[in-house]
């Protein structure tokens, strides 16, 4: 008969192991795990070893061929466990009533080096060995070595450890039994590949490093998400699956938490942003065309196999698009004081004719084979139109003059009728030179405080914007889009104007 120790071991669940069998990868160092673990018929208590590091809300039980969960329960566990003795100084006290052989590190005058008999005592600084009759006594830091006669040594001990298992009551049927949770440790990134084809077709080729530093993946799919989830608790972990005062969780987090604007590693909703060489056999993409969920896109990919610490290179999709190029400037802040001339951007606008969303990445341009540039496209919607910056254009000339043409002096007084503020209106000259040999579309954009002064160019544009607080001037935003001809310059002109201060006139 077994004794009612052993007895108890022998009755007490063996863990089940539960594989990860999905998994949805945000960009931010997050995904959302699906594992999966057999059960079979008999036992009504399931024990799991590895419980999943869930974020707050999002750690959720489920199960299915007849099998029902009653309730679950996380807790720890003390186990004996044996340990290896790390030290000659553990050993040898481990060892005290043994036959042993000492071998001495600097034997005196008249002094064997080799001691054999039996070890008394250990306690303190020294140890004792009985020996052909007498005692001798030794200090520990003159044993070279301790070897124990007849096999028997003691060199490992037993210890408490404690771990955190959960449990899990049944009604004992057969069945799986699901864990779904947000963890972190497993993410992909983007890049592009743009091969400028011809003068308005490229190739757009795009992959997906999936990084895993979490768990290990055996053939699953992985679905890579874009777009701008809102993770409310994505800094805080769940109370069921982790230890610590209730009241601490919130304040416990591996990374300072996102207040969400797109925390998930910035998809930037902004349509902008700064080609032979990429080309060759490629494999099929694995992802296919992936699929929307609400204004999530979800990239396939099928048969992933990656251990914690491994990375995984995979192709997404590639893609011809028509693209158009255009010369960008920003005038803001830039006058004719200025030693430097604007700069100008050579830009491609490619249009998104794929039934997916393009996510924020790095993309590589190249042409003939050569790398022209490389930048950030920005996250692009299907149907939509998106740019990449290629290089500053010497070629392109711009320049632009502001002219006070009136003031009308405290247009704005104190109680006491002493100006306090004029309003000032003022005439800018624009002109934008194209030195090169064919035609240039530029677009053209200022941001200004003030009103439009009502006279402009045909193709100027001059938007006002709300005004912040108790701010005098609203935001002012003037765009120019030309056209000009090989070798040819454009020019322009408007008016606005601005409330400044009369104080020193």
């Amino acid at each position: 008969m077994l004794p009612a120790a052993f007895a108890a071991l022998a009755l007490a669940p063996a863990p089940a192991e539960a594989k990860v069998i999905g998994a949805s990868l945000f960009k931010n160092g997050y995904a959302v795990l699906t594992r999966q673990a057999n059960v079979a018929a008999g036992g009504q208590e399931i024990v799991f070893n590895e419980i999943p590091n869930a974020t707050l809300g999002s750690f959720w039980l489920a199960s299915e061929g007849g099998l029902i969960i009653q309730s679950a329960v996380t807790g720890q566990v003390v186990e004996t466990v044996k340990e290896p003795l790390g030290s000659l100084n553990e050993i040898i006290a481990a060892n005290v009533g043994k036959q042993v052989m000492v071998n001495l590190a600097d034997p005196r005058p008249g002094e064997t080096q080799t001691l054999e008999g039996k070890l008394i005592s250990a306690a303190g600084d020294i140890i004792v060995v009985q020996a052909a009759g007498m005692d001798a006594v030794i200090n520990k830091s003159r044993v070279a070595r301790l070897s124990v006669l007849g096999g028997g040594g003691v060199y490992d001990r037993e210890a408490k450890r404690s771990r955190r298992v959960m449990r899990l009551q049944t009604n004992g049927k057969a069945g799986k039994v699901y864990l779904m949770s947000l963890e972190r440790g497993l993410s992909w990134s983007p890049a592009y590949a743009v091969d400028l084809i011809a003068e308005n077709k490229l190739s757009l080729r795009a992959r997906g490093t999936i990084i895993n530093d979490l768990a290990p993946l055996d053939g699953i799919e992985v679905k890579l998400i874009t777009g701008f989830p809102n993770i409310r608790y994505l800094s805080a972990f769940d109370p069921f699956t982790t230890t610590g005062p209730t009241a601490a969780l919130k304040d416990m987090s591996f990374a300072p938490a996102p207040a969400m604007s797109n925390a998930l590693q910035t998809q930037r909703a902004a349509f902008g942003g700064g080609g032979g060489g990429f080309g060759g056999d490629l494999a099929e993409t694995g992802g296919g065309e992936g699929f929307a969920a609400e204004d999530l896109f979800f990239y396939r990919q099928p048969g992933v196999t990656l251990q914690p610490g491994d990375r995984g290179y995979y192709e997404l999709f590639q893609s011809e698009l028509e693209h158009r190029h255009v010369y960008t400037a920003d005038l803001s802040g830039w006058s004719r004081e200025n030693p430097d001339r604007p700069d100008v951007w050579h830009t491609i606008r490619m249009k998104n004719n794929t039934s997916r969303p393009f996510t924020t990445g790095p993309a590589m341009v190249v042409k003939d084979g050569e790398v022209l540039a490389q930048d950030e496209l920005a996250y692009v919607p299907a149907g939509a139109e998106g740019s990449l910056r290629l290089t500053k254009s010497l070629s392109m000339i711009l320049d632009q003059e502001d002219e006070e043409i009136s003031r009308e002096r405290g247009a704005i007084t104190d109680r006491e009728g002493q100006p306090v503020f004029d309003l000032v209106t003022y005439r800018t000259k624009m002109s934008a030179q194209n030195l090169k040999d064919r035609e240039a579309q530029f677009e053209v954009t200022r941001s200004l405080e003030g009103a439009p002064g009502g006279m402009a160019s045909a193709g100027v544009a001059l938007l006002q914007m709300p005004v912040r607080g108790n701010a005098l001037n609203a935001p002012l935003r003037m765009t120019w889009s030309p056209k000009v001809a090989p070798g040819g310059k454009a020019e322009a002109e408007y008016t606005w104007t601005i409330y400044v201060s009369s104080v020193g006139r």
